[in-house]
């Protein structure tokens, strides 16, 4: 189960427990008002609906969805279809089927990977549309059971009609920020490596695709550093692959250390592949210069280099090869690229744990 998830079921839990006590509140008011009203018929379901959402809090407390959801519906539908029939059409009660289809979908969004709510919303809503439809015809040629005066059936009419808008937009306000909650989640796996915490390769391209679009528009420009960590597939084949990722995170943190708190907001970082890493940086030559910029790749590499690597008391012989291109107006991101790639190999002929600029 994904981090995500736990929290739709903790978010769930608690918007359950708000609708049960409101539908223990609204089904205690029910009660109230049939019994002043002599609706008998009303005034008993009431008292089993009322006994049910007060059993229903077992049933939240205890995770029984399936129990708890089955319920709800069963006793909303009958509720709506004694109410519409006993006191009119009029009155709001077929107005229900509109807020249950919300939330029942809603609850199949936060329990989408159980199979008993797979079929439940589809089934709901068909139900909902037919006895909707049903009652209508019926009523057309049926008057209600009961004469209620017109202006009680206007104040069924409008506490009836309040309750399900707040019902639906409960529901969709709660929605909404369970579905924005999880989305910053999914952009965040998609956007930083989850080893070393940087960014990863789809998200370093869209960075550089404004960067090069801002450069072509004369605000500033950038540079990018293509990092090779030098002999890294015998650290991981002498010491392991816990070893080498421990190599990967600690390189990072100390990247991230090195790039002050003025050039923090000029600097990315991302993990390019396996042993690679790229720092892209933006300059404008007033708040950072391509000089400041050499500067912290420089440090970078002199930082891994001196840096004490170790692996069950031994050295780790740990460093880095840079190869640094700044980006010429007119060329393209590939070519930009390339320069850095090009001064990388220079490096590694070089005899490696350098930067090429």
């Amino acid at each position: 189960m994904t981090i995500s998830e736990v929290d739709k079921q903790k978010k769930f839990f608690h918007i359950a427990l708000l609708f049960n006590i409101s539908l223990l509140l609204v089904h205690s008011t029910f009660l109230i008002v049939f019994y002043l009203i002599s609706v008998k018929e009303m005034f008993y379901f009431n008292i089993f609906s009322v006994s049910l959402y007060i059993f229903t809090f077992f049933l939240i407390y205890k995770k029984y969805i399936q129990a708890f959801v089955l319920m709800v519906i069963i006793e909303v539908q009958v509720h709506l279809v004694m109410a519409t029939l006993l006191i009119g059409w009029e009155s709001g009660f077929p107005l229900y089927p509109f807020g249950l289809i919300m939330v029942i979908y809603y609850t199949k969004y936060i329990y989408y990977d159980k199979k008993f709510m797979k079929p439940i919303p589809f089934i709901v809503s068909i139900a909902s549309i037919m006895e909707f439809v049903i009652l209508k015809i019926y009523m057309f040629t049926h008057n209600p059971y009961y004469s209620i005066s017109k202006r009680i059936i206007n104040q069924f009419s409008l506490f009836n009609s309040l309750l399900i808008f707040m019902l639906i937009m409960i529901s969709l306000v709660d929605y909404t920020n369970v579905v924005v909650k999880t989305e910053k989640i999914l952009h965040r796996i998609a956007d930083f490596d989850e080893l070393t915490q940087v960014f990863t390769r789809r998200k370093i391209h869209e960075i550089l695709n404004e960067y090069h679009k801002a450069a072509e528009n004369n605000k500033g420009n950038f540079c990018i550093s293509i990092m090779d960590i030098d002999n890294f597939k015998h650290i991981n084949d002498t010491f392991g692959h816990d070893t080498g990722d421990y190599v990967l995170k600690t390189i990072c943190k100390n990247m991230k250390a090195i790039i002050s708190k003025n050039t923090k907001k000029y600097t990315d970082i991302a993990r390019w592949g396996g042993d690679e890493f790229l720092i892209v940086q933006k300059y404008d030559e007033k708040n950072v210069t391509i000089e400041q910029c050499k500067d912290i790749i420089s440090s970078i590499q002199k930082n891994i280099s001196s840096c004490n690597f170790t692996s069950n008391g031994t050295r780790l012989p740990v460093s880095l090869t840079i190869g640094f291109a700044s980006h010429r107006k007119g060329s393209s991101i590939d070519e930009t690229f390339k320069n850095a790639d090009e001064n990388l190999y220079k490096g590694k002929l070089k005899g490696k744990n350098t930067v090429v600029f």
